[in-house]
């Protein structure tokens, strides 16, 4: 059954040039947490917080402007205009490590900017950190292991070295 494509503003024959696509940050977690984030306006883009995370189905928002929030095969996925600074929030939902990734998205491409991998979660763990999408890779991720408010550990970028003072904090925190 063969039928004609109608053109519309929205449905085009031909592909959208590459270079009309704005670059936009892109962060990613592989892993049993479900990821949220706020631009320095209050609007919020994720897994809508304060519901029941055990129902069969849950609620998301895109409130940023040009934002967006795909989730599937145990990874969530959230693109952002690349202009400002962005604070996201990690909910654990189960036990296992946790992989967190950001970049910058453009065209069809990903160009990483920062891994964070084997991060250990449970139920319990909350985590946050605060992304600046100029310089993507200077993240660090505070992670409290009891969701009690307590910071576990600062979790710097794979392959960056912790300051000596974020070192010392985290063997504290960890003996």
């Amino acid at each position: 059954m063969d039928q004609e494509i109608t053109e519309t503003d929205y449905i085009t024959k031909e592909k959208p040039a590459r270079d009309i696509i704005p670059n936009q940050l892109i962060v990613s977690t592989h892993s049993p947490v479900l990821l949220g984030v706020s631009d320095e306006h209050g609007n919020f883009t994720g897994v809508n917080p304060g519901q029941d995370l055990n129902s069969q189905f849950l609620f998301t928002s895109e409130s940023i402007p040009g934002s967006t929030f795909l989730s599937f095969g145990g990874s969530e996925y959230i693109l952002l205009p690349k202009d400002g600074s962005y604070t996201f929030t990690i909910k654990g939902i189960g036990s296992g490590p946790a992989t967190v990734e950001t970049g910058i998205f453009s065209g069809d491409d990903v160009t990483p900017a920062a891994t964070y991998p084997d991060i250990p979660v449970t139920a319990s763990t909350q985590a946050t950190f605060t992304v600046d999408s100029d310089a993507p890779a200077d993240t660090h991720i505070q992670v409290d292991q009891k969701g009690d408010g307590g910071i576990f550990g600062d979790v710097a970028p794979k392959g960056a070295q912790l300051a000596r003072d974020e070192l010392l904090t985290n063997l504290t925190t960890s003996v």
